[in-house]
Order: C-alpha cells, then structure tokens, then sequence
C-alpha cells in the first residue's frame, strides 16, 4: 500500500490534542507577556526572545500536529515572523518590508511579531480543537481504493486538468520567453473568469490522491499528474502551484521510501524548503525578464536573503515582504491616521464578492490596494490573513481568525474518517483546501471561500448525477419509486 494517503490525512491523537491545548494556554500567557513588555524596547534582544518562542511553538505545534498540510499552512505565517525578528534582532538597520521605511516603527513591528505569535497559537489551537471534535478515535485512514471502480471520474479530471490549464496559460499570453514577461499581453477568452487556478488545482490534486491510495503513482504518471502544475508554473504562476508541486513530490519520496510520519526527515525538509525558496525567487527574476541564462546570472549576481532598496538593506522573503508591507499600512491607518477598526466590514464584502465576475455584477474595490499612507504606497497587491484580521478586530482578530480557519480544515479531515462512503471528496476537498495555503494565507482570506464555492457546486453536481442515474437505472427497471 501507498503511504501518500496517510501522510496527507493523518492526525494527532486526541490526548495530544489535549496536551497541545494545555500548552498553548501557556504560549499564550507568554505572547501576551513579551507584547506588553517589548512596548517601551527597541530593535535587538527583545526580538530574539520573540524568536525563541517562535522557534519553540513551531518544533512543538509541528511535531504535535502529525499532518503535512497543516504544517504548510503553519509555515507560511511562521517565515514571515521569523523574518521580521531576525531583522530587528540586529541593531543596524534592516528592514523586511519593501516600501515606507520611516512607518516601520519598532512599534509597529512588536505588534506586527506579536499579531504573528497569536496567529500561530491560533491555528495550532484551531487544529486541535477540531481533533477533539471528532467522534472517530482513528489517527490513520487505511484504505486502498480499486482504481478501476473509478474510470470516469479519473478521465474526467484528466480533462478537467488539461483543458483548464490550457485556457489559463492562453489567457497569460503563454509560457514567459524573452518576448512575453508575466502579466502582460494577456488574451482574452470571451468571458471573465477567474477560478482557472483553483479548478486546476483540485483536479490534479484529486488525481494524485486517487493514484496513491490505489498505490498506482509511478514517476512517469506522477509527471503527467503533475503537467498542469507545471506548465501553468512556465506561464509565470508561482503562487497556486510552485510550492505544491515541491510538497507532493515530496510526499510521494516519503510514501515510495516508506518513511513513516513521526520519523519525518526534517533535515531533508528543510532542504527542500530552502530550495523552493531559491526557485521561487529565481521564477522572480525569470518571468520579469523572459531569458533564461541572463535571469540566472542576475539571480547569481544577487544576494538571496538580502536585498538592496535604495541604499537600505531589506531581508529578502519574496511575496512575504509585500505581505508585511500590508500589515505596516493598516498598523498607520489605525494608529498615525486615526481611521478605525474595519469590524468585519471586509468579511462583509465576501457576500459581494461571491457571484462569478462574468456575470458583470457590482463589486466592492480591492482592499489590497487600499495601501498608501500620505500618498507613499506601502505594498502591491495581496492582503495577508492577519493583515485582514488586524485591520477588522485587532490582536483578537489577528488570533481568532486563523483559529477558525484551521478549526474548519480539520473538521473537514474529521469528516473524511466520519464518512467512509464518500471518503474520497472529503479527502479531496482537504487536499485543496490545504494546498490553497500560499492562495489563502498570503493573497486574501476571500481565497478560501471562492475555492468552497467551487467545491460545493461539484459536490451538488455529484448528488444531482446520482440521483439521475439512479432514476432513470430504476425506471428502467421498473421498481418502485418509493423504495
């Protein structure tokens, strides 16, 4: 049997659950500790304490949680705060935001870490809290699948897959080359839609499920499963697929090694986190710059994890400075500015935002862009979960919206033990809401909610399918209706 299905549905036990409960009552304690007391310091040892217990939350939340999917979504949140402290560890001047340097105040920076350590209490406490909300007992789902009891739906999503990433990368304008850099000359399809990314990703992500637990994943159809990631990464997306592709070739190394989950190699881990983080920022440079070799030596000419802007060295995170950027945007807003606390007004607009684009209805302006201070902008584009947060509730936002949001990823892991018959879709709908980590955590908790719309109208497509075969099959048969 393939272990691909175990490592993406495992779970804690639930006396861990209790364990991690107990213990995140403390790290609460201490994160509200080191906010009041980091108040009247400064850059340097203050932030490195912040950094232990960053450090010390991630070994234990990890190695509590038994799930890869929840350590990618605990990831994308940790980098960023451990950036920001091994930044303003050091005494000289580094900064981790790329734009308005004068507004990244250690004020606004030991809210910006200690939003972070409430986020990350949050979703571990999320996480467990659901655990403790199943009735099942079971901590590994065991179960092959006869692949051949599922033809149409594995055809289906070949096509899906495809068809879907074919339109994509038409509408980019193609695979970036020398000519073509990522986002412009872009094609139109007749139609605005925007859900390309996320159909792909379910249906690859449902097909590299199906083949695992059939135990039926060899490397040249994993590459094939894999296609649509790839070539929608050559049109320039990094955000939907780099990482993902990273993570399940790295699930599928853990499954075909046999390597169980609480023996997870985390020195090979780390490798490939550090290798990702090289591509990701070599696509950076490559699809602004189209050619291949100069963008290599460019990527080769720079610093990695430093970077200069105007004479002020930055830490280099990728997306993640952009997305940090936000959060010292809203913290001037609400404190330099004096506007108020946005009270779920955000959320709010979700109602609006919900109706497909292409049906030319009225929607509410991108708060991404609502990012300048004094006429400086601050960031481009993408509002990161705990920006949202803080901008709506504050600190209490900053912990309870990610507490709900990892809450609702493992209930919907409860349900793949709780509903054996349709084990399959639940699986399936965790795997891409997990995946869709980078989308949702990074770019705008809005991410979430489009990918369960879609999700839903499968499901409805699914019952109404079924409920059509099984009338017309009884018709045919002449049987009762009533039965």
């Amino acid at each position: 049997m393939n272990r691909a299905d175990i490592l993406i549905l495992s779970r804690q036990t639930k006396d861990d659950a209790r364990k991690a409960i107990v213990f995140n009552f403390f790290a609460l304690l201490a994160a509200t500790a080191w906010s009041i007391w980091a108040q009247d310091k400064g850059r340097g040892f203050v932030y490195i304490i912040a950094a232990i217990l960053l450090i010390v939350h991630a070994l234990y939340a990890n190695l509590n949680s038994k799930n890869l999917l929840f350590s990618f979504r605990y990831s994308l949140v940790s980098i960023l705060a451990l950036g920001t402290t091994a930044a303003w560890s050091y005494t000289g001047e580094l900064y981790i935001a790329p734009f308005g340097m004068a507004y990244q105040t250690h004020e606004a920076t030991s809210s910006l870490v200690a939003a972070s350590l409430f986020a990350l209490i949050g979703i571990h406490l999320g996480w467990s809290t659901g655990r403790l909300l199943s009735s099942s007992n079971e901590n590994n789902i065991k179960y092959d699948i006869e692949l051949s009891d599922f033809k149409g739906i594995i055809l289906l999503s070949f096509i899906v897959a495809y068809v879907a990433v074919g339109l994509y990368v038409y509408r980019e304008g193609g695979f970036v080359s020398v000519e073509k850099s990522y986002g412009f000359d872009r094609n139109s399809i007749g139609v605005q839609f925007g859900v390309f990314n996320q159909l792909i990703l379910y249906f690859v992500l449902l097909l590299f499920l199906m083949m695992s637990m059939g135990s039926a994943l060899s490397i040249p159809l994993l590459i094939v499963v894999l296609g649509p990631f790839i070539l929608a990464i050559l049109s320039g997306n990094r955000a939907d697929f780099l990482m993902q592709t990273g993570l399940l070739l790295f699930i599928y190394y853990m499954a075909h090694a046999k390597i169980k989950l609480e023996k997870l190699p985390i020195l090979r881990l780390l490798v490939l986190a550090v290798m990702l983080f090289y591509i990701t920022s070599f696509i950076s440079v490559w699809r602004n710059n189209g050619d291949f070799v100069e963008s290599l030596s460019v990527f080769q000419q720079s610093s990695v994890f430093l970077k200069d802007r105007g004479g002020i060295p930055t830490i280099s995170l990728a997306t993640g400075n952009q997305m940090l950027g936000g959060f010292y945007a809203v913290y001037s807003k609400l404190h330099i500015l004096g506007e108020d606390l946005l009270l779920g007004k955000t959320y709010v607009e979700y109602l609006w935002m919900l109706p497909p684009a292409f049906l030319g209805l009225p929607r509410p302006p991108d708060r991404a862009w609502d990012m300048e201070i004094n006429g400086l902008l601050m960031q481009q584009g993408g509002l990161y979960e705990i920006v949202e947060a803080y901008w709506n509730f504050g600190m209490i936002g900053a912990f309870f919206v990610p507490f709900f949001i990892t809450l609702g990823m493992a209930s919907v892991l409860n349900l793949c033990y709780a509903r054996a018959k349709h084990h399959i879709f639940y699986a399936s709908v965790f795997l891409a809401i997990g995946m869709n980590a980078p989308r949702g955590v990074w770019y705008q908790t809005f991410s979430y909610i489009r990918l369960l719309t879609i999700l839903l109208c499968m499901f409805f497509a699914v019952l109404l399918y079924k409920t059509l075969a099984r009338y017309f099959g009884t018709a045919r048969r002449g049987t009762d209706w009533k039965r």
